[in-house]
Formats: structure tokens, C-alpha cells, sequence
């Protein structure tokens, strides 16, 4: 096989080193998604080629382009170096004895100058002395004949050298001057003319050689003069390039093996012209006269399609450098080349054969061959099978059939070649065969045939590149490009300068809105609209096939493409623009802004946002914002946001009676205070327009109450308000927060705020519809603390669990907050919450013990004094405080200077709670501490010394009451045993303030007291080892999942609490639960709520028994006048009935209801039942009129409804017979079609010819589809088809459809040939 690699680095065969080089490739990757993002933007833009260079020297951007290929290679070479400060000085002067070292260098290939020192005494002229730095280059191309100097003694080492200098040294150097041309009065005319006969001096403008040259002319005239062939010089025949027919060599080649290979640019890292995916980073394919040289060297997607001359010198390529071809770009305009006129009118060329590409990846979909292909793969070791996988990206298996570590494949004549087939043909061409070359790594070694009887491997005779040529055919739906929208990118290519294309691309565009991102790196555009149809249509794009330069988030505007399997992503570039009076064009598609024309692009966009895809649909004098596409078409615009939000916590209104003044003030979060603004307008009402006169009146914003919901202004609960803004130099200008942006849809919503609600919980509530609202790590909120209508503060944060210190409710406080719905439609999202409260008074933790009495005016407990100090003492409490004694009387308690109380009952380690058992005592081996072990702090120590130890005392009473509570303060330490419990409560330092000493809570014959401390004790450490995560919330939930765990309305919302917490869980930790933990979650959330239900039924069925007692009390009596009296008892439920039933039983005389009567009251029920059974009926009879009397006969289900007594259990148990008829209908006959059915399928397999055979075979097995009332309906999806060894295959999806129950299947009809 002949194929060439050049490469900057030898690789060995070694698996290992593969893998070094994949990690490195890793490491590399963010700088080099950077690089080619803006690369593609580069090419995609620019009509010009941008040619990637090997040097680096700082000043690059000052090299002339057209001498740019010459210094790349010739610094490259190592012969014409830049400055120890890394630049180049490409305009700076040159001296005659640096062209002297130049030359010396490209002559020796003495790169490292190691010889020259043996010249330096060899002097030919007398001001080059032997000492000089350039003594030793000057005499050597002295002596070799390449420079005569001014005269025979003299130089000039240190002057400039001119152009007509520096070609003369060169082209004596090539062979020339045998004669002395290059003396006397015309050798400038001489060496100009053998200059441009060798074709070296074609970039040089006129009037440069005569004159000083600069440096980078100079290596212009050396680049060329070495890539020529050298001049042999005959008296008989003067000058030639070749002896006897054979081309002389190049300096160039003599010295450094230096080549220029010539071809096109057929495929690089963004895309292969002949495969689906592109080649590795760093490598490119020149096409040259159908052999394939791979080139370890990048090249842009500019480049594609191009010819490209590569300058190369052993492995190393130095610079890939323009061939002079012509390129015509459309520049991003709507271009029509769809006719060979229209196509010539425009490019000013034939279109002739061109190849023609959309978004790269092949000239077609599809490939066969009039030959048979056979090819085979063997690899070593499955460590190689899975690199080869990972390279090409083919499943070897899945394209050749199943092997271990050997694969065959053979394709017949005229059947299908797909993409991953010619992957890994031309794998084995370029990669199989090339054992031990050091070139490559050696994966497999492969074969490829030709023919029936083929006997060679095609792969060692010829390229890949002719081998596609000569055997294969693009067939299927090749791309043709009849012109571009504006927004896509043309080109057109021609490189043999004979008038006709050789290729024409296209590049299709999308602008959409990313909808998601998950934690795995999977971005979730919106879906694009079928108008403006682009060659892909893919939203769902892994972080692994995408490359950026952008840091994305969702909503963000972005464009992008697809090319050759990876996605390119950019944020959409964005400007916002006023539309002038006037300033819609419709009929060009044209918006006018401040004299500014913008035009529609017509790339690929979503129609499924807020924003607009239509310029034409704007509006004049109103400001968007423009996302325009690469070429600066307008693709998606909305009208421009408002400038977030801002809390107003004042507003003033002044009037004259003509001119209105309005300001405001609003929490400024940076200064955390209130700031003073003036206001434009008051044209979105934030101000009472009420005063009038000169008065100067703060106190006028209307506040939210008034603004958003239903109170006024005399009733509104709040004091602030929530506004978005914009800013000018004018002033700000206000708008409804709702209205603050057309990219979402914000409502502003009033929260329930219950008692015990936290700042930081996750989940609020709607006031009004109980809406559920969800926090979020990027939620802003305010923390407004009033007294009464004043502002006293506001505390802001961001993020539900970044609350600061002292942001507390109190019990009256009020909340709103700006949502916007959630993806699913089930939540809202809180952008901003605002809260309200009354200042919250100070507080301390205290350990009760006792109260006075029922009222509870004080309590006794365990905390700091007045003075700071850890006492035993009466505390006040507010009256009826309900909460003490609530849970238990021994418990912990937040008791606030204005005597308000809450209990704690989780989370005890927040409020320095410990619990945990001894496992050192007091005063043994000389230790004075006590040590508790296996709390949540870990070990505690103290010094029962120095700080108090308490056990729980009482009465001797057997019931005592909880007023005769009390603590004793130990003072026998010695009497803590190891392993005795301990409930420790410390300072924020966890330094233990005093101990209760669990264990020593006992005393004489009743043992209540020390139950409810070890319950204490047991909540405690609980808590700290409290299950977390999906544990936890299983835990929660299965504290309430069946009703009689639900005793009360408390638990009943309790356990609507744990589902909100659920609910909140599931939504926050998306993507990292496991589908078996959501699952379960949901599972129980089902048994919750069902419990619930049980609860609510359980009460409404007691409330149904209280009423029936009441009616059968009246109908007893036969009192026409009492309450609850009936003369129809036939519409009684069955919680009545069940009543009667129940109280009849319960007299001592039996007889007050006759049979007739009871009869009677059952009478109801038995009504609906039979309903039921008949309409049961009517549904079994429909559903077996499909399928002959299979579907069901209804007896069971109807026996069971003789079960049921109650009216709603009978009517939910018909809905879901019905539902389980309809089903079993579905499932029968997607069950008759199956998912194959080998058959002749019709000419051209059509949904409706596929659905006239399924038709027809359920039909002839007894199916009737349709019926007066019912219909099966049977949908079929567009086939897709694929041929291989002579079978047909079309698969498509069929939808059964029965009632509003449906199910989907698969079937696959084959065609045989001849069929």
C-alpha cells in the first residue's frame, strides 16, 4: 500500500503509547476546542486562507502574507533564524554577510554552525577579517564561488544587501555564472531575468531588488531558489534543469530533503470530503493526483477542498501553503446557483462536474460498487480492538458481524457501502500494513478484495484515494447545491485554473435556545421549526461531540452546525437596537434602526420561545435585542429586557399642576442601604398620584398588595413593592416585574407564610391556589424588617441555604415572591422572594422542666440569666403559649424576650444539643474531666467541677403532674457510671455549659419522668445519626404512609409536608438519583398520598354516620319537621347506611326499622350497582366485537361491583374496567401485528401500503377494526428501508389507537430480490 505519513514525532507500536497520546489529547482539549471555534468562525467569515505556521516569533502579525510560507520554512529549516528576544524583524535590514551565513547553512546543512569555524582563515578579502563572527560563511561561499565581492579584495561584510545581491549568490549557488553573466554593466538584468525564468522571483514587486532588501524578501528569494532544480552547465548546451531526461535535485532536497507536495485538501480535524467523521487533531489528507499523504499538520476548515502546496523535510511538515486557486464566496448573502447559467452568472464559473457538499461528510449518503468488496480485520488483542474502536468510531462488530479478534465482511455488487464500511476500508489503506514503519500505531492488520476471485490485497497495490475512485459510486441522495439563504456559507473551488468548479460547499446554520443542561454534560436545545429546514435537526447535543469557546448556560441564544459528527456552538452575537418610524421593510425583509439596515437571516431557528424569528412581525419605535447569525443577518429578536429587579421601599409624587416629579427608593444590595433614585415617568403606577401643591411627600409607593394582588391601599399588607427597571441618562424608568422580560413568563405570587416557616426552606406555598414554589440556589432574597409601615432594615442573600444571621420570621410575617412555571408545568421556580416580618425578638435555648398551671404564664427551665450565666430559673412565657407541654414537658425550647416560644424538634446539633453516652469517668487515673463519646460533635469533655450537672426529679405521686417537675444539681460525681447516658448542651465553641445526667433521672416509685428523658435523649441521637438523601425522605414518608398513622388534620399535614419535601427532592436531584430511587420515592409518595385520601374519606364517612343518625332519628320519630327528616331515603350513601346499621345494632330493641324499611334505604345503592354491571356490560360487548368474543366476558368484573357500597368506589371501579377493556383491545392487536412479517413488500413501501398489508392480515384473523361506535385506528410512520445480500428491508413504526388508550410496535417487512 502506498500511503505516505509525515509526522513531527516518530510513534512506536505500543499499546501504551496510544493510550499516553489519548491522555494527552485530553489534557489538551479545552485550548483546543478554543482553537477550533475560532478557527471555523475564521474560515466561515473570511474569503482569505489563513495558513497555519510552525514558527512563533513575537512579531508573526508583521510578516508580509506572501512572504510568510518563506520564513515559516526556512526558520523551520533552521537556516534563517529570528532574535534571542523571540522576534523576526521581517522589514528589518540584512547584511551581505548574514545572506553569506544563510546561505552557508542551506549549502552544508551545518544548521548548528559547528563547521564553519574551520573557514574562518581562508580570507579572500581584506575587510573580512578572521577574527569577524561572519569570517568563516563569508570565505566558505567565497571559496565555493557563490559570492565574488565588489572587486577581488573587497566585500563589504556589514552592508545592506540588495534583492539583485542576494538572488545572484543564490543562482550561483544553483549553478549559474559559470560564464561571470552576473559581472560587468548588465548583471542586474542578467540575474533578474534568470530569476524570473526559474520562476523565483514571482512574488518580488518591481523595484525591490534594485534596492536594500529586507528580511523577509530575502528568504522569499532563498525559499524559491532552493525548491527549483539545480543548473547543469555544457558548453554545448549551456544551462539544464535534467540530464538525459532525468530532473536534476533541489538544494533544497540535497540538503534537507525538502519536497513540495501539491494536492487537495481532502479531509483534516473538522471534516473528511470522503467519510463521516473528520480525522484526528493535527492531521490533514492532500489528495495528489489520486495518492493519499497524510500530514501530521493542521489545517482549517478553509482549506477543505483546496489545493495546498506542503512543504515537508523528512517527518517533519514545515508550512502548508496556498496553491493559487480560485475561490468564490457568497459572504453570507442568499445566492440562487441552481441552473448552469445562474451558477456561471454568479461564480464566473462552469459548474461542470463539480463535487458538490452540504456541511461536508461525503458527496453522498449513500455508496455501492459494480464489484464485490470483501475486506477483513485481525487484531492482536482486544486492548487493540478497542483502540481501533475508539479512533474510527465504528462498533466493528456491529458493522461486520460478530468475530472475536478476526472480522470479515463482503458487500455484493450494487448492494449498499455504508459510512462506517468505507471508515474502516480506509483504515486498513492507511494504517493496516504499515508494520514497524514507526509511523503509525499498528492496530490491525487487514485486507481489502476486489472481484469474485480476487486473490490480492488491494490495499498493498494502490492508495485509498484511488481505490474510492476507481471502485466506488455515490448513490442515494447526493448533495446538490442549488444556492445558499442568507446566514449559509458558499464556496466554490476551482484548482487547476481550467475555468471549471471543482468543488461547491455549503455550510447550513441553527439558532435556537438552550432548553437544559444536565450534570452530565447533555445541552437540550429547543426544537427547530421546519421552515428554514437545515441538514440537520439533532437538539439534543453531549458535551463530548460539541466545541465552544463560549461558557454556556440554559436560555442562552446560540448558533451552531454540524459537521462530520461534531457540533460547533457559539453564543449568538447580540446588539440592541431602537427600530426607526418607518423603519420595516417588509417586502426585503429589512429593519432600519438609527439609519442602520438589518436583514432577515434565513438559517434554521426555534419557533417554540418567547422570541420572534420574523423581522417584519416587529414594531417600530420599540427596542430589541438582535441575535444575528455569523455574517450579521438577523435570525431572532425580542424586545429588550428591563434591567432585573429591584426592591422599592419608598416612593414620592410632587405636582404643580403641570409638571409631575417622581422619585423612589429601592434597596441598594452592594451598599445595603436605601438608595434614592429620580424616575422618568410613573407610567407603570408605582407612585400614588394623590398630593398635589409643592408638598414634598415621601410615603406614596404603592406596594405590592395593592399593585399585584387584591387589597388597596388602606389594607395592604406590605410596605414594598418589586419592579423592574432601566436606567438612562434621564433617570429610571419602572416597569411590572411580570412584564420585565419576553423571554419568560413571570408572575408575581402572595406565599402562605405558617407559623415555623424558615427562611431557607426549599418549598413555598401559593396563598391562594396552594401553588407549589420551588427555591433555588439562584433565588435573591430580601428580608424586609418592619415596625409596623416603617423600614427598619433589609437583609438580602442569594440562594436558599445562604441565609444570614438574624433573618428569622415571626409568626404574622407575610411574603411574594416573582416565579416563573417550571419545564414540567407541575411548580413554580421563585426568582425573588421578598419577606416581611415584624422584628423578631432576641432568644435563648432553655431546658424545660415544669410550668405553673394550664395556662402557662411561666415555665421552669435550664438556660442563661440576665446576666449570661447558666441558671436554674423561672422564665416567662406568653399566655396560653400552646407549644410548651405540646410534645412532651421535658423538652428544648426557643423562649424570645417577648416570651414567645418554639419548640426543638430536629436538628439539635444547630442549636448545640448533644446526647451521647460516657466512656471516661470522673477522677479515675487522675483525669478531671467526664468524656461522652458518639455525639454529633464527636467526644465532649467537662469538668463536672465547673460546670452544673442536673437530674430530672418529681413526686412520688403515681401520676404526678407536670408541674412538679424539677432538677437537682449532683454534687457525687463519682456516681456517673461508664456507658450512663448524657444530654450536653454547649457554647458555639462546643465548650459543654451543663449536663443532664440521664441516667441518674429516676427516683422512688414512678419511673414518668425519666421515660420522657430517655425520650429526649433517644430524639436527640436520633437526629444526629439521621438517615440523609433518598433515605431520609423514604423515612419521612413512611412515617405517614396509611391512614392509621394519619389520627389528625396535624398529621394530615404533616405528611402533605414530607410529599412537598418529596416532590422538592426529586426536582433538585434530577440527575443524579438513580431510576430505581426516583422510582422509589414516587412509590411512596403514591402510598402517602393515598393515606391521606383514606384520612380525608375516614372523616367524611364520620360526618356521613353523625347525619344518618341525626335523619334516622327524625324518620324514627316520622317528624316531617324535624331536622334531617326525608320522606326518599333511596339517595342515602353507604356511610349512611353503614350508619343506620351501626346504631341499630347498638339498641336494646332491634325492631325500629322494618325489613321493608332497610330495604328501602338500600335501595339507592342497588341502583347504582346494577348502572354499573350494565355499563360494564356495554363496554365488554364493545370491545369484543374487535377480536370475536376474546376481549372478555365480564363476569368477574361485574361480580365485583356487587362488592362495592359506596356510589364513588362504583363509579372509579367502571372508569377503570372500561380503561382495562380498552387496554386489553390494544395490547391484542398489537400483539396480532407483531414486530416482523417477511412478505413481498408492494413497490415502494409507502405507511399507506405498509398499513393496507397489516390491515388486510388483521382482517383475515378475525379482527374487525371498525364498528359504528367504536374504531381500532392503525397510524404507520414513513418507512425507513436498508438492502443487504439481495434482502430488502424496511422498517417502520405502527401507533394502535382504541379510545384514548394507544401503543406502539415495530415492523419490518423484507423483499428478496426477484421478489
Amino acid at each position: 500500500m502506498r500511503s505516505f505519513y509525515y509526522s513531527f514525532y516518530r510513534i512506536n507500536s505500543q499499546f501504551n503509547d496510544f493510550l499516553a497520546q489519548k491522555i494527552q489529547k485530553e489534557e489538551k482539549s479545552a485550548m483546543r476546542n478554543l482553537k477550533k471555534i475560532l478557527a471555523l468562525a475564521l474560515a466561515l467569515v473570511m474569503s482569505m486562507s489563513l495558513m497555519a505556521t510552525a514558527n512563533a516569533f513575537t512579531d508573526d502579525d508583521s510578516i508580509n502574507d506572501t512572504y510568510e510560507t518563506a520564513v515559516t520554512v526556512l526558520s523551520g529549516l533552521k537556516v534563517f533564524q529570528g532574535y534571542d528576544d523571540g522576534s523576526f524583524l521581517p522589514q528589518g535590514a540584512i547584511t551581505r554577510a548574514e545572506v553569506a551565513a544563510i546561505i552557508y547553512r542551506i549549502v552544508t546543512g551545518d544548521v548548528a554552525d559547528t563547521q564553519v569555524g574551520i573557514y574562518a582563515d581562508y580570507n579572500k578579502f581584506d575587510d573580512v577579517a578572521s577574527t569577524s563572527w561572519y569570517a568563516g560563511y563569508v570565505n566558505f561561499c567565497a571559496n565555493a564561488e557563490y559570492i565574488k565581492g565588489y572587486d577581488a579584495r573587497t566585500f563589504g561584510p556589514n552592508d545592506p544587501v540588495t534583492g539583485y545581491q542576494a538572488l545572484a549568490m543564490i543562482l550561483r549557488a544553483l549553478g549559474y555564472d559559470k560564464n561571470n553573466e552576473f559581472t560587468g554593466t548588465n548583471w542586474q538584468v542578467q540575474t533578474a531575468a534568470v530569476g524570473e525564468q526559474r520562476g523565483i522571483t514571482k512574488n518580488i514587486t518591481a523595484g525591490t531588488l534594485g534596492v536594500p532588501a529586507t528580511r523577509e524578501v530575502v528568504a522569499e528569494i532563498l525559499f524559491r531558489a532552493i525548491l527549483v532544480p539545480k543548473a547543469t552547465y555544457t558548453p554545448a548546451f549551456g544551462y539544464q534543469t535534467s540530464v538525459n531526461g532525468v530532473e536534476n535535485t533541489s538544494i533544497g532536497w540535497d540538503t534537507f530533503e525538502l519536497e513540495d507536495i501539491t494536492g487537495v485538501v481532502v479531509a483534516n480535524e473538522y471534516a473528511d470530503l470522503y467519510s463521516a467523521s473528520p480525522m484526528d487533531e493535527g492531521e490533514t489528507e492532500l489528495d495528489v493526483d489520486g495518492e493519499s499523504y497524510t500530514l501530521a499538520y493542521a489545517t482549517t476548515v478553509e482549506d477543505l477542498g483546496e489545493a495546498r502546496h506542503a512543504y515537508v523535510t523528512g517527518e517533519t511538515v514545515l508550512a502548508i501553503a496556498d496553491a493559487g486557486n480560485t475561490v468564490w464566496t457568497n459572504e453570507g448573502a442568499e445566492t440562487d446557483i441552481g441552473s448552469n447559467s445562474k451558477f456561471e452568472d454568479v461564480t464566473a464559473l462552469e459548474k461542470g462536474d463539480a463535487e458538490e457538499y452540504i456541511n461536508f461528510g461525503g458527496d453522498g449518503d449513500a455508496y455501492e460498487s459494480e464489484y464485490r468488496i470483501e475486506y477483513v480485520l485481525n487484531f492482536e488483542s482486544q486492548a487493540l480492538l478497542t483502540a481501533f474502536e475508539e479512533e474510527y468510531g465504528v462498533d466493528v462488530s456491529d458493522v461486520m458481524g460478530a468475530g472475536n479478534l478476526s472480522f470479515e465482511k463482503s458487500i455484493r455488487p450494487g448492494n449498499a457501502i455504508t459510512e462506517d464500511d468505507l471508515t474502516i476500508i480506509k483504515a486498513i489503506f492507511n494504517d493496516a500494513d504499515l508494520v514497524n514503519d514507526g509511523n503509525r500505531d499498528n492496530y490491525i492488520v487487514g485486507e481489502v478484495y476486489v472481484g469474485t476471485q480476487s486473490t490480492t490485497d488491494i490495499s498493498d497495490e494502490i492508495s485509498y484515494r484511488a481505490f474510492y475512485n476507481e471502485y466506488i459510486d455515490e448513490v442515494g441522495d447526493n448533495a446538490e447545491v442549488d444556492g445558499a439563504d442568507n446566514g449559509e456559507w458558499l464556496k466554490v473551488i476551482d484548482n487547476d485554473g481550467d475555468g471549471e468548479a471543482d468543488y461547491v460547499f455549503r455550510v447550513d446554520f441553527a439558532m435556537s435556545v438552550i432548553n437544559r443542561i444536565s450534570k452530565s454534560g447533555v445541552y437540550t436545545l429547543e426544537a427547530l421549526d421546519n421552515v428554514d429546514e437545515v441538514s440537520f435537526a439533532t437538539t439534543t447535543i453531549d458535551s463530548g461531540d460539541m466545541v465552544t469557546a463560549d461558557e454556556l448556560a440554559e436560555g442562552d441564544v446560540v448558533i451552531y452546525t454540524l459537521i462530520d459528527g461534531v457540533y460547533y456552538v457559539d453564543l449568538a452575537e447580540t446588539v440592541t437596537e431602537t427600530i426607526d418610524a418607518r423603519g420595516i421593510n417588509s417586502k426585503t425583509e429589512t429593519i432600519t434602526c438609527d439609519g442602520t439596515d438589518y436583514v432577515q437571516s434565513h438559517i434554521g431557528y426555534t419557533d417554540q420561545t418567547n422570541y420572534m424569528w420574523d423581522v417584519t412581525d416587529a414594531h417600530t419605535e420599540v427596542t430589541y435585542d438582535l441575535y444575528l447569525d455569523h455574517f450579521g443577518y438577523v435570525r431572532l429578536l425580542i424586545e429588550s429586557d428591563w434591567d432585573s429587579f429591584m426592591l422599592l421601599t419608598d416612593g414620592w409624587y410632587e405636582s404643580d399642576r403641570r409638571n409631575d416629579d417622581f422619585k423612589a427608593y429601592y434597596w441598594n444590595v452592594d451598599a445595603a442601604e436605601e438608595t434614592e433614585i429620580q424616575l422618568t415617568d410613573n407610567d407603570d403606577g408605582f407612585i400614588y398620584e394623590d398630593a398635589e401643591g409643592d408638598e414634598e411627600t415621601w410615603g406614596n409607593l404603592k406596594a405590592a398588595g395593592d399593585y399585584y394582588f387584591a387589597y388597596n391601599q388602606n389594607n395592604d399588607p406590605f410596605i414594598t413593592n418589586i419592579a423592574g427597571y432601566a436606567q438612562s441618562d434621564d433617570g429610571y424608568s419602572l416597569v411590572d416585574a411580570e412584564d420585565t422580560t419576553r423571554r419568560e413568563a413571570y408572575e408575581v405570587k402572595e406565599l402562605y407564610i405558617k407559623p415555623g416557616t424558615d427562611v431557607e426552606d426549599r418549598v413555598l406555598t401559593e396563598k391562594v391556589t396552594d401553588d407549589r414554589i420551588q427555591t433555588t440556589t439562584d433565588t435573591q432574597y430580601y428580608l424586609v424588617i418592619r415596625d409596623g409601615d416603617k423600614l427598619v432594615d433589609v437583609l438580602t442573600w442569594t440562594g436558599y441555604a445562604n441565609s444570614v444571621d438574624g433573618a428569622v420570621l415571626a409568626d404574622d410575617a407575610e411574603a411574594y415572591a416573582v416565579t416563573h412555571e417550571s419545564d414540567s408545568n407541575n411548580y413554580w421556580i421563585a426568582d425573588v422572594v421578598v419577606f416581611e416580618t415584624e422584628d423578631t425578638a432576641d432568644h435563648d435555648t432553655y431546658f424545660v422542666y415544669g410550668q405553673n398551671n394550664y395556662n402557662r404564664e411561666y415555665v421552669w427551665g435550664i438556660g442563661y440569666n440576665a446576666d449570661s450565666a447558666i441558671e436554674d430559673q423561672r422564665l416567662d412565657v406568653e399566655d396560653g403559649t400552646n407549644v410548651v407541654n405540646f410534645y412532651g414537658m421535658i423538652e428544648f425550647y426557643e423562649i424570645y424576650d417577648d416570651t414567645t416560644v418554639s419548640v426543638i424538634e430536629e436538628n439539635f446539633a444547630d442549636n448545640n444539643i448533644y446526647a451521647g453516652t460516657v466512656d471516661v469517668i470522673y477522677d479515675v487515673t487522675g483525669r478531671d474531666y467526664i468524656q461522652v463519646a458518639d455525639t454529633a460533635a464527636g467526644y465532649l469533655r467537662f469538668n463536672p467541677e465547673e460546670i452544673p450537672v442536673y437530674v430530672v426529679t418529681g413526686s412520688d405521686k403515681a401520676y404526678p403532674a407536670d408541674d412538679e417537675y424539677g432538677v437537682d444539681e449532683i454534687e457525687d460525681y463519682d456516681e456517673i457510671g461508664y456507658g450512663d447516658r448524657m444530654i450536653l448542651f454547649t457554647d458555639s465553641d462546643e465548650n459543654v455549659l451543663y449536663a443532664i445526667w440521664v441516667d441518674g433521672s429516676v427516683w422512688g416509685k414512678n419511673d414518668t419522668v425519666y421515660d420522657e428523658v430517655v425520650t429526649l435523649y433517644s430524639a436527640i441521637v436520633w437526629d444526629a445519626n439521621a438517615p440523609t438523601g433518598v433515605e431520609a425522605i423514604l423515612n419521612r414518608l413512611a412515617n405517614y404512609d396509611t391512614a392509621a398513622e394519619i389520627t389528625d388534620d396535624i398529621d394530615a399535614a404533616a405528611a402533605q409536608s414530607a410529599i412537598d419535601a418529596a416532590n422538592a427532592y426529586l426536582t433538585e436531584n434530577a440527575d443524579t438519583i438513580t431510576a430505581k430511587d426516583q422510582q422509589a420515592i414516587k412509590d411512596a409518595i403514591a402510598d402517602v398520598e393515598q393515606a391521606i385520601k383514606d384520612y380525608n374519606e375516614g372523616s367524611d364517612l364520620a360526618d356521613a354516620k353523625n347525619d344518618a343518625l341525626a335523619m334516622l332519628a327524625a324518620n324514627t320519630a316520622n317528624d316531617p319537621e324535624a331536622e334531617g327528616y326525608t320522606s326518599n331515603w333511596s339517595g342515602w350513601t353507604a356511610g349512611m347506611i353503614d350508619a343506620v346499621e351501626a346504631w341499630i345494632a347498638e339498641q336494646t330493641d332491634a325492631t325500629v326499622l322494618t325489613e321493608g324499611e332497610m330495604a328501602n334505604v338500600a335501595k339507592g345503592i342497588q341502583d347504582a350497582q346494577n348502572a354499573a354491571k350494565t355499563a360494564i356490560e356495554a363496554a365488554g360487548a364493545a370491545a369484543n366485537v374487535v377480536k370475536a368474543g376474546t376481549i372478555t366476558s365480564g363476569a368477574e368484573e361485574k361480580a365485583h361491583v356487587d362488592t362495592l357500597s359506596d356510589a364513588t368506589a362504583i363509579d372509579n371501579y367502571v372508569a377503570e374496567v372500561k380503561n382495562n377493556f380498552a387496554q386489553a383491545v390494544v395490547d391484542a392487536v398489537v400483539k396480532a401485528i407483531g414486530n416482523e412479517a417477511a412478505m413481498a413488500s408492494p413497490t415502494g413501501a409507502t405507511a399507506d401500503n405498509v398499513k393496507t398489508v397489516i390491515t388486510s392480515a388483521l382482517n383475515a384473523a378475525g379482527f374487525t377494526l371498525t364498528d359504528t361506535d367504536n374504531e381500532v385506528t392503525i397510524s404507520v410512520a414513513d418507512p425507513e428501508s436498508s438492502t443487504d445480500v439481495g434482502v430488502t428491508t424496511r422498517t417502520a413504526e405502527v401507533t394502535v389507537q382504541y379510545g384514548e388508550l394507544s401503543a406502539k410496535t415495530t415492523v419490518t417487512l423484507t423483499q428478496r430480490s426477484g421478489n
